[in-house]
């Protein structure tokens, strides 16, 4: 076995993880103290007659309208303090960048819909499929569904870790940053966590340095390090199920196998760039010869491994319907499938262990105490004779 150039620890939680705050809190707080601390300052300069030139700006009269003071300070360094407490937290692009964001990674805090989701009405209407699933086409109810399901799994999982597997262009990363942000969870990528341990080098020059074999051994260190703590989500690599014990690793959470067609992950990978995998392409392969090379070696590695990845707990399918069908399915539904599959394998455990509670004791009468007793067979020759 190859020496480690340097040893893989995982010390940046203890195992009793708790969430950091969330992010959109913090800032409403950073906001809001901001602006107490500018209504003061005017306060202030309004009670307080200053000799100093002060210069007043006001806005239109609208709903975010504001009239900012500014007084002369005694310091430079005092005067940058007090303009940088009267400038808005975030410029207007940045603002926009998160709205973005934020409706990507899915936090919407809807109310939960009834039982049966209305038909969309409108233009909606026009473009509804009775064939597709509602929620791969309307947003909204999406965004609720995820929020219920995310109070459901809270007090279901209960720390429970999950580990995503899959082949090279399911989206496992992705996926994974999506789930642990809706969960409150922290968030792990097995390939990242190596490429730390090995600095300046990435996940194509450590095969080609030190091989595959290196990097399956530095992958299950990663794993067996994971393994005591709760509250992840970890995105493993595509050979992780190869290796017996990394499953012995993974089986302490939930295993769900992100699963799509080799042609849909070989569009993927390609779109993603040859570069960065380097069990499919070698030097000198062009762009259009990628797909065609891509799409044979992925069916390869795919049926070598279908036999280890039908060892997972649920299998979530990356099938796009509509518009989706090439590119599959967004990465919002693809959560959503998770969230749900993961919600149905506890509810099913759950219902197993109900129903092996629920026996009953055979013929607990006939034997009124633990004395051995004859056996009937060995009377019968006495009797014959």
């Amino acid at each position: 076995m190859a020496s480690f150039p340097c040893t893989i620890q995982i010390r940046c939680i203890s195992r009793s993880y708790k969430p950091r705050r969330d992010c959109r809190a913090a800032c409403r707080q950073i906001l809001e103290s901001r602006h107490n601390m500018a209504a003061s300052m005017r306060q202030q300069s309004a009670s307080r007659p200053c000799s100093s030139t002060a210069a007043r700006f006001s806005s239109s009269s609208s709903s975010s309208s504001r009239v900012l003071a500014a007084t002369r300070c005694h310091t430079p360094a005092a005067a940058r303090r007090q303009q940088q407490l009267l400038q808005p937290l975030f410029t207007p692009l940045q603002q926009q960048q998160q709205q973005r964001r934020r409706q990507q990674l899915l936090v919407v805090y809807a109310a939960a819909p009834d039982s049966a989701a209305p038909q969309p009405a409108g233009k909606d209407a026009e473009s509804y499929d009775p064939n597709i699933p509602a929620v791969d086409q309307d947003f909204d109810l999406l965004g609720a569904e995820v929020k219920r399901l995310q109070e459901a799994l809270g007090d279901q999982l209960k720390g429970c870790s999950i580990y995503l597997i899959g082949m090279m262009g399911t989206g496992k990363s992705t996926t994974g940053k999506m789930l642990a942000n809706t969960l409150k969870y922290a968030f792990f990528d097995t390939d990242s966590v190596i490429e730390l341990a090995h600095p300046g080098e990435s996940v194509a020059d450590i095969f080609k340095k030190y091989g595959e074999d290196y990097f399956r051994n530095c992958e299950s260190q990663v794993l067996k390090e994971l393994a005591p703590y709760k509250n992840l989500v970890v995105a493993t690599g595509g050979g992780a199920v190869s290796r017996p014990k990394n499953w012995s690793y993974m089986h302490n959470g939930i295993v769900a196998w992100l699963q799509g067609a080799p042609e849909l992950l070989a569009r993927r990978v390609v779109a993603e760039g040859i570069e960065k995998r380097p069990l499919l392409f070698g030097d000198g392969v062009s762009e259009d010869e990628a797909y065609s090379i891509s799409l044979q070696k992925l069916q390869q590695l795919l049926e070598d491994r279908t036999k280890y990845y039908e060892n997972a707990d649920v299998f979530i399918d990356l099938r796009g319907y509509g518009k989706d069908e090439q590119s599959g399915a967004p990465t919002a539904v693809v959560l959503h499938r998770l969230m749900q599959a993961v919600h149905e394998k506890i509810n099913q455990t759950e219902a197993e262990r109900e129903s092996r509670r629920q026996f009953t004791i055979d013929r607990a009468g006939e034997v009124p105490s633990l004395k051995v007793q004859p056996s009937p067979n060995a009377a019968q020759p006495a009797a014959e004779e």
